[in-house]
């Protein structure tokens, strides 16, 4: 057994600390933060905390050398994700729809109307939604996307969920 896997966990910690300071000191870090990872391998772990940094810096750069009309269009693409999600997460966390998210074929959201159109499979399927879509606006609402209607439809005759 070697020397460093009988170490104590901290003192593990306290060299790779010492590692990152000396990248750091070295200019290797910035290196790393402008060519990340070329060659596969872990990400380290002090990108991971600043990768919410890097996301939110990007996205002003790309907002920022941006036309009114693209900025619209992205903020559009950005709340449209935003109702997709939550769709996603109430469907993966509500056990009374189990049966019923298998037969979404499709989901739509109209922006001019602030409404998620949810296609399915089967007019059954459809009456079921149909009935809970108030809990499923407020759900999704939960989560942090409102809706002010969820319409459901059916998909025309063959369609099949990809």
């Amino acid at each position: 057994m070697s020397d460093e896997t009988t170490r104590p966990a901290g003192v593990r910690a306290g060299r790779a600390e010492e590692e990152r300071r000396r990248r750091i000191e070295h200019g290797e870090l910035e290196r790393a933060a402008e060519h990340p990872w070329p060659y596969g391998g872990s990400v380290p772990q002090h990108a991971m905390r600043d990768l919410k940094g890097y996301i939110d810096a990007e996205r002003g750069r790309v907002l920022g050398g941006a036309t009114p009309q693209m900025r619209d269009r992205m903020r559009a693409a950005e709340r449209r994700g935003e109702v997709f999600a939550a769709w996603n997460a109430v469907m993966a966390t509500s056990p009374e729809v189990a049966r019923e998210k298998d037969h979404v074929t499709g989901l739509y959201y109209a922006e001019a109307d602030n409404a998620l159109v949810v296609y399915v499979d089967a007019q059954a399927w459809g009456t079921n939604l149909t009935m809970m879509r108030e809990i499923l606006r407020t759900r999704m609402e939960f989560q942090g996307a409102r809706v002010s209607k969820i319409v459901v439809r059916v998909s025309r005759e063959g369609y099949r969920r990809r």
